[in-house]
């Protein structure tokens, strides 16, 4: 844990991100809440990141079970959130939502070409839908990310923000969370699903998790914090599953001698409760994470095929 203090210096454009949500949140105690219109797709926040050493690419990649990619040579795409999330308080800072509160609801991200190690990436982001009833706020933001004149990834994630007053049952907000985006049926492991891999998370994990990306969302680390928001004790993030399911499913396609997907989605339909053992299941194109074959699943997603 301590080794991975070192990493702090390189999550500093994610860090600065929450710390942009903060000072918005505290701004909307002090002025009038504004007209809630946006143009959509917005204008798209440039930045440039500086190369991630080796040495956090071969922690996170040891972090999530990534065995099959070469980090002296390439970046694991998963990783994107350490990149992407940068913009991501300049493009909601002025939003008139609960930023304290925000959850990722869920991704989808598609691979266009390796990512270099050793090299600045470039990354486009902007502010692509916002989805709004009495209840909650989905906002979509979309993310580009480049290395010289070439597109590497291509990737979306939706933001889910309580509208409601605080308060209420967990289940009861996960419930809400993971049917504000389609459908009113809850989402179950299938009984036919085939059983990939097991997790035993301790609930150390997502401070592990924030110490290798920069998300230092505080209801995935510190206890208190997550109890005043409804939940039992700290929940892992929707991306530290995510992640962890692509590079499973990544090192079973490679050692199979199949082609790598070219990108996933996935849908944060539970909030996973640390600690926690979990497996990982797939059906046909379809994967999840959870308990068992035919309780909730705690993530739900597609695999993406040329």
């Amino acid at each position: 844990m301590k080794s991975s203090l070192v990493f702090l210096p390189h999550h500093r454009p994610v860090i600065a991100s929450f710390l942009r949500l903060g000072a918005g949140a505290l701004a909307q105690r002090l002025r009038p809440a504004p007209t809630r219109t946006w143009i959509l797709p917005g204008p798209a926040v440039e930045q440039e990141v500086e190369p991630l050493p080796e040495s956090l690419l071969r922690a996170y990649a040891r972090h999530v079970g990534d065995t099959t990619t070469d980090v002296s040579q390439e970046v694991p795409f998963h990783l994107f959130p350490q990149w992407a999330f940068g913009a991501t308080g300049t493009l909601l800072a002025s939003m008139p939502y609960p930023l304290l509160r925000v959850m990722n609801a869920g991704c989808r991200v598609e691979r266009l070409a390796a990512i270099p190690a050793g090299r600045p990436l470039v990354v486009r982001t902007r502010l692509e839908a916002v989805d709004e009833d009495d209840r909650r706020a989905l906002v979509t933001l979309r993310s580009w990310t480049s290395v010289g004149d070439t597109p590497c990834l291509d990737a979306s994630f939706t933001l889910f923000l309580p509208l409601a007053p605080r308060g209420g049952s967990p289940t009861g907000a996960a419930e809400r969370k993971a049917t504000s985006s389609g459908g009113d049926a809850p989402y179950v492991v299938p009984s036919d699903a085939e059983e990939v891999d097991t997790w035993q998370l301790s609930d150390r994990d997502g401070l592990r998790f924030a110490l290798l990306t920069g998300d230092f969302n505080p209801i995935h680390w510190i206890p208190a914090y997550a109890k005043v928001s409804g939940f039992p004790s700290t929940i892992l993030h929707g991306f530290g599953a995510m992640c962890r399911a692509m590079a499973t499913l990544e090192g079973a396609a490679r050692q199979a001698g199949r082609p790598a997907p070219v990108g996933y989605e996935a849908r944060f339909t539970k909030p996973l409760v640390l600690p926690a053992r979990v497996h990982l299941f797939r059906s046909m194109d379809a994967y999840f994470v959870g308990t068992a074959t035919g309780e909730r699943a705690n993530l739900v997603g597609r695999v993406l095929s040329r």
